[in-house]
């Protein structure tokens, strides 16, 4: 029985041995190929990882490109504090630079960098051309090892990332590596950024030589195998994973001897259990004695493995029914217990998941809210400050810690009207829009436009308020003068003393003056939002026209114009229509400037009617003033000569009496003569009109101080002209206007001083301007109007001679050539004649 027995286990073991010699040969390379998989699992989420951190610097990067557009001026002050924030926000960024599109940094975290030029670096030469993020290769310092993450930034330059590799490798394949394992990172180079391993091996900075792994992960490649390690000198299990878009590599790797140790021991394990096989058949008859007991041990593990969390044991099942009904319900139990294990890590990985996303949106939240320009808060449906930015703190050096710390800053005026908009919005869970004024710190108020958004729960409640703080100061006291300047034209064009209308593209009314009304005889009707057409039906299609024109954009205008009223009445009117425009330069409307001008046309005609009359009265006169003045030059003459005959004939015959009348009667005759001359030059002037040339003005001086030439010697005068200006007049009346100045200014010169006459002419706009001053005796300046009268004097023929007609004659002709002449005078101070004629 027993050598039965011995046989009986030998037969069963001898194949057992076969089948656990291809088993444990089976396992080797399935060992291997888990090894391979693992590593190659490992590497592939390390270089995820990797390429999750960079895409957040990259992301940073934008979100910093964009918090520096959004800044009102990019001070250099303010982009290097941006970019000192942006670094402290990544423990593995070194440095954060700014550079233009020629590379050069102008703005760093690190001032020491500033004007550095990165224009020849192949990093950035590839993100120019490819519009995209670019890493570098290792780079080398004086102190540091570290490579570039540059970001371009659409016609901007570049956001220039300086990052240490040893801190960009995630923190827990740092500080927790697996057993024995190694984390390489390299860059496209081959060049060791970063060595993970335990024990620590260092070979940072160094190159590798190529490997066709190596190569293969380069060029994007995911790739496993066994190959001779230079870094540990061990044959290694390894696996090489690319970082996509990089061209850096994640190498982790395992000594394939620790690796299979497990599996070596096993099959050492074997050999030594196939050769003590016969050994333990021997006692297999002693164990059948102990096979209850076993089962009930191996329950026991499988219950000790359940309570330590190892739901993947399975129970040993004995041939007894009852054992084995109860190593199933073991196995039962720890499957079910095994899926709700599963499920709670599960949940708890959702659950860290949800509250690092939390805490990022938390952080970028508050990124933005400090870089927007508006004051940015957030409240409780009870409203009650929960956070506000930066801004809003500095800006009303408050710090919001009680509930009603916000009234604080909120004018007293402003905060019933805000508290009660805020309540009644926040009842509602709805969004809401106030204006109100806020307090600065330095004491000033200054007018905000607030507006909040709710963020709610499933049910539609309000769980926080979201608001910004806009400053409308500036804009809201535009919009108040822009209000009182529409109220002013509003109020100039009702009450304006002409007819005006304003109308918009509809051609319906927005104001009319009151004049409007009343000249068209509409009362006191309101005309706001009327047609135009329907107040006067009776206009025409040629108007019609002209307001089409009008509202292309064309100024129209009729100084007289002939309305024909409704009813068979007749108006004239003067008229101008032209188009007003909206901000954007868009015709909004026309504005019509009427004026009935019927009563005064009929007045004009009248007074052209008289005028006519007038000055054929007055061709008239002139010619009978012409032929009175000449028929008279010959009786004078014939008186003259003969009582100058009387006295040379018969002078001896007459008394002295005698002598004495006929003295009075040549000096009359002569007197009478000199008017009668002066009458006949002052007809002649108004006759025709004058025949103009343009000249000199000098000239004309010239010649009458020749012609005075004899006079002005007698009376020792100094006469003197300074330079004279060309004017457009006739020649022989401007020397008839300075003779009769200069010879005045000679005929009344002072007895108590020398004689001084200055004549001058300056050009002033389109006219000359001309006086001839002297220092005689003067006038009362009472007079100065008067001497330009005919045949008024202010002295007698004895006292200084001549006829009083000089000064009118000056008077007509400058009236004649458009100009106006008068004096400036004072007793005893001389006077000055001033004269203007249009210039050439």
């Amino acid at each position: 029985m027993c050598k039965l027995l011995v046989l009986l286990v030998l037969a069963t073991l001898l194949p057992l041995v076969a089948v656990q010699s291809i088993f444990l040969y089976r396992a080797w390379k399935l060992r291997e190929d888990r090894e391979l998989q693992a590593n190659l699992t490992a590497a592939k989420a390390l270089a995820g990882e990797l390429k999750e951190r960079l895409k957040g610097i990259v992301l940073q990067q934008n979100a910093l490109a964009q918090a520096v557009a959004a800044l009102p001026t990019q001070e250099a002050d303010k982009l290097n504090f941006l970019l000192s924030f942006a670094t402290s926000q990544s423990e593995s960024v070194i440095a954060m630079h700014w550079a233009d599109s020629q590379g050069i940094v102008v703005a760093s975290s690190d001032d020491s960098t500033i004007g550095h030029s990165f224009a020849d670096e192949p990093f950035l030469n590839a993100a120019a051309a490819g519009d995209i993020p670019v890493i570098s290769n290792l780079m080398h310092g004086d102190t540091k090892t570290y490579f570039m993450l540059c970001t371009p930034i659409e016609n901007d330059g570049y956001v220039i990332a300086e990052i240490d590799p040893r801190l960009v490798v995630p923190r827990g394949s740092r500080t927790t590596p697996l057993a024995e394992s190694t984390m390489v990172l390299y860059d496209s180079d081959h060049r060791i950024a970063f060595c993970q391993s335990h024990p620590t091996i260092q070979w940072e900075s160094q190159q590798v030589a190529h490997s066709w792994m190596l190569d293969a992960a380069t060029r994007g490649s995911e790739t496993a195998g066994i190959y001779h390690s230079d870094l540990s000198g061990q044959t290694v299990v390894a696996a090489f994973a690319p970082i996509a878009e990089t061209g850096w590599v994640v190498e982790v790797s395992r000594s394939r001897r620790s690796a299979m140790a497990v599996m070596t021991e096993s099959i050492q394990m074997a050999v030594i259990v196939s050769a003590a096989s016969v050994c333990v058949s021997v006692a297999m008859a002693a164990l059948i004695s102990r096979y209850i007991s076993r089962g009930f041990q191996h329950l026991q593990l499988q219950a000790e493995a359940i309570g330590k969390g190892r739901f993947e044991t399975a129970a040993y099942a004995p041939r007894i029914a009852e054992l084995k009904e109860l190593a199933a319900s073991f196995d039962e139990m720890a499957a079910s217990l095994a899926v709700l294990e599963r499920q709670r890590e599960n949940d708890m990985r959702l659950l860290r998941e949800a509250a690092e996303s939390l805490r990022r949106s938390e952080e970028e939240f508050r990124a933005l809210a400090n870089v927007v320009p508006q004051l940015v808060w957030t409240a409780s449906p009870e409203a009650q400050i929960t956070y506000v930015n930066d801004r809003y703190a500095e800006y009303t050096g408050q710090t919001f810690r009680q509930p009603d710390d916000w009234q604080k800053v909120v004018h007293p005026d402003d905060v019933d009207e805000t508290i009660v908009q805020v309540q009644q919005a926040m009842q509602k869970s709805s969004p809401f829009t106030i204006m109100h004024r806020l307090l600065r710190k330095d004491g000033a108020y200054r007018w905000h436009l607030s507006r909040a958004m709710p963020l709610c729960d499933n049910e539609g409640r309000a769980i926080k308020y979201f608001g910004t703080e806009t400053d409308i100061h500036d804009v809201k006291e535009a919009q108040d003068r822009l209000q009182a300047s529409e109220e002013r034209i509003r109020l100039f064009i009702e009450r304006a003393p002409a007819a005006i209308a304003v109308l918009d593209s509809q051609m319906r009314y927005i104001l009319a003056s009151r004049r409007w009304k009343t000249d068209f005889g509409l009362g006191e009707t309101d005309l706001t939002g009327k047609s135009h057409y329907e107040v006067f039906p009776e206009i025409t299609d040629e108007w019609r026209e002209l307001h089409r024109r009008c509202l292309a954009g064309e100024v129209i205008s009729r100084d007289e114009d002939k309305f024909v009223r409704s009813d068979g009445t007749v108006d004239w009117l003067r008229w101008e229509i032209r188009p007003w425009r909206t901000i954007e330069g868009e015709v909004g409307g026309m504005i019509i400037f009427g004026e009935v001008i019927t009563a005064r046309k009929r007045q004009r005609e009248a007074l052209l009617k008289a005028a006519k009359e007038l000055a054929r009265s007055n061709r008239e006169l002139e010619q009978f003033a012409y032929v009175a003045s000449h028929d008279l030059q010959e009786p004078l003459r014939i008186v003259v000569s003969y009582m100058d005959l009387l006295q040379r004939r018969h002078g001896a015959e007459l008394s002295s009496e005698a002598k004495e009348f006929a003295n009075f009667a040549i000096d009359g005759a002569k007197r009478m003569q000199a008017l009668v001359q002066g009458l006949l030059t002052y007809s002649r002037v108004g006759r025709q009109a004058p025949k103009r040339e343009c000249f000199n003005a000098g000239e004309a001086v010239d010649r009458v101080m020749a012609n005075l030439k004899e006079t002005i010697a007698e009376s020792q005068a100094d006469v003197s002209r300074g330079e004279m200006p060309s004017v457009s007049a006739n020649r022989i009346q401007l020397e008839q206007v300075f003779g009769n100045l200069i010879s005045n200014a000679l005929k009344f010169r002072s007895p108590q001083r020398p004689c001084r006459i200055r004549i001058e002419g300056h050009k002033k706009g389109d006219m000359c301007e001309f006086s001839v001053a002297d220092n005689g005796i003067g006038m009362e300046p009472s007079q100065a109007q008067r001497i330009f009268q005919i045949f008024q004097r202010l002295h007698t023929a004895a006292e200084y001679p001549g006829t009083g007609i000089g000064l009118s004659i000056c008077k007509r002709i400058i009236d004649i050539h458009g100009g106006r002449i008068w004096v400036e005078t004072a007793p005893d101070k001389g006077s000055t004649f001033r004269f203007t004629l249009a210039s050439c």
